[in-house]
This record gives structure tokens, sequence and C-alpha cells, in this order.
């Protein structure tokens, strides 16, 4: 038998096509494997049952089905949210989460540490590594949803930039979406950005309907330059810019993710410049109280500061929404598990 490329768990379909005939198997053996895989849950190959013993012991020899292994795996106690820490084969950990409670979602990484470093997140602390490949992101996927469900959605704002790993990211995308392997709809995927100009203006123009969020926690340039560094690059007017530009070209509603952060980013007046800062784009802002570190000198603001803050939007008509602290007694806020166990 020939040489098998791995791993297979990152190529899309027609590769993986490619790749049984480069090992001299028929069509219908990669077939096998991608039911196996993204529709039964197979974690090795010896669980691809379809295929015969000897097939499956040649395949194990060369290397495993899965190359991401849990490290650590937290469950909290006060809310439906699982954190895990993987360790990859070159020995470098990343994170993902699951949070279940009506629907599950799925919440991954594409990157080792991530070099944006916003001053109140955990996952640049250590610096940045590498990107995760296409096959590290895809996995995190399959093996949650193995030991979980099928996720209702999945995010992409887990540790790293996601568009500074661009074509990794919609690769893996695009096997998820596709319907002979993970058939997650496209309007179910979302990608988070820290506002990567060059990256909105590129997946503005990609066919399938994923969604996007932006991190933004300001409209103050000079303490978005301070609180996400990679701002400074990316500055707010080429950034509305690049927005309406993705609004005109895809007619999706755009989330702004804004973690509030006490006496920093969350006074009434932050909140009427927020409120006016979009005009007339369609967007709905994400309030996301901040989950505490204990390295970082960030806390969250008392309830009636947040009440009052969803308060001036709501009365400006913005579409809000404040997210529901989840998983604070497992450290699960990005880069919180990693910098604990490894």
């Amino acid at each position: 038998m020939k040489t098998i490329p791995t791993p297979w768990t990152g190529l899309p379909l027609q590769e993986l096509y490619n790749a049984a005939a480069a090992a001299a198997l028929p069509k219908y053996r990669a077939r096998q494997y991608a039911e196996a895989v993204y529709k039964h849950g197979a974690q090795s190959w010896n669980d691809i049952t379809t295929w015969p013993k000897s097939l499956r012991s040649t395949m194990s020899t060369h290397a495993p089905l899965i190359s991401l292994t849990p490290l650590h795996t937290a469950v909290s106690q006060n809310s439906p949210v699982v954190k895990y820490l993987w360790k990859l084969h070159d020995g470098a950990t990343t994170e993902s989460v699951v949070i279940g409670n009506q629907r599950t979602t799925f919440c991954i990484s594409t990157q080792v540490g991530c070099p944006v470093q916003c001053r109140f997140c955990a996952s640049g602390i250590r610096g940045f590594q590498r990107n995760l490949e296409t096959h590290e992101i895809v996995e995190q996927v399959l093996i949650m949803s193995a030991q979980h469900a099928h996720p209702d959605n999945i995010v992409i704002m887990g540790m790293g930039e996601p568009f500074l790993n661009y074509d990794n990211l919609m690769q893996a995308l695009s096997m998820l979406n596709d319907p002979v392997l993970f058939n997650l709809g496209a309007r179910r995927i979302t990608v988070s950005t820290s506002g990567i100009i060059e990256g909105i203006y590129q997946f503005a123009q990609h066919p399938k309907q994923f969604n996007l969020a932006v991190s933004l926690h300001t409209v103050d340039d000079a303490l978005r330059s301070e609180l996400v560094p990679i701002a400074r690059q990316n500055p707010l007017k080429k950034l509305k810019t690049a927005l309406y530009e993705y609004q005109r070209l895809t007619k999706r509603r755009i989330t702004i993710e804004y973690v509030l952060l006490n006496e920093i980013n969350d006074s009434p007046e932050q909140a009427e410049a927020l409120s006016t800062f979009f005009d007339d784009l369609s967007i709905n802002i994400n309030l996301i109280p901040y989950n505490a570190c204990s390295s970082l000198p960030y806390t969250a603001p008392k309830a009636s500061v947040v009440s009052a803050f969803l308060y001036h939007l709501k009365k400006n008509n913005i579409n809000v929404t404040l997210r529901k602290e989840q998983g604070s007694d497992i450290a699960a806020a990005c880069g919180q598990l990693k910098q604990r166990y490894s």
C-alpha cells in the first residue's frame, strides 16, 4: 500500500478523494471515512467499522486519526459550560469551549496564543506561538461533537485572531459547512475579529454566508489603541468603511462585541457615543461584562452600571443583547485555562 497523506481531518472533500486515490483506495472508502468521522463521531481508525480490519490497521501505523489530545477538561458547576485545553502534536496548547443549554454552541480557536494581545485578555499573555493548521481547527469540533452533541452554532471566538490565519480558517469552515462532511449551515457559523480591516474585505467576498462579529470595546480611537494595540493599524474610520462594504456586499447584520470594563469603557457618555457611531449600519451589540483574570488589573462593572449602559443603548433604539456571565468558576474566558494548566 502506498504512503497515505495525513491528517485526513484537514482535507476538503475533493482532496479527501485525491488522498484515497493516492493510497490506491477506491472513492467509496473516502465516503465511508467521511460518514464515520463527520456523521458518527469516529475518533480512531478502528472506529471506521465499514473498513476491513487490515485497512484500519494499516492506517493506524501512519498517524492517529485525531491529532489533538484533551490535556484538561473543566466542567462548570454553575452554568452549562465545559472548557477544553488541547495538547497539539508539537506540545503546544490551545482551548475550546462548549456552551450548552437549550442550544449548543462551540467556541473554537485558530491560533496558539494571540498576536493581538488585547490588554484585558489572557490569550496573549504568553505571546503568539503559531497558527493552527486546518485539521487542528476542525478536530476541536469533531472531538467536542463526539463527546456532547452536534452543535447548533459554532463561533470562532477562542484563542487567536481568525483573520490572521485566514486560509486555514476558511478551509476549515468550508469543511464544517460541507453537506457531505460536517454539514453545519453557514449562517450558524460566526467569525469574530478584533477589527482586521484587510480580513473583513476578504471575508466580504467569500461566497458562503458566514456571520461576522467585531470585538470593538470602545469608539474612542485613543482608548481602543490602548486596549487593543493592533487597532493602531486598523483605526475606527477605516474599520467603519470596511463594515459598510461588508454589509453592502453581504446584506448581513454585523454583531459588535463590547466587553464592559469597570471605569474604563462603561460610562453613559461612552454608551451614547457607541449608539451614534454606526449610523445606518445594521448591527446587534453584544454586551459582555468582563470575566476577570487574576493576573490582569481589570474588573467587571457593577450591575447598576451595566444596566445604565444597556439603558442608554436601548433608549437610542440599538439592538442589544446582554450576555449572561458563564463559566467564571472554570476560567472559561479566552486563554485562562491555558495559563493555569500549561
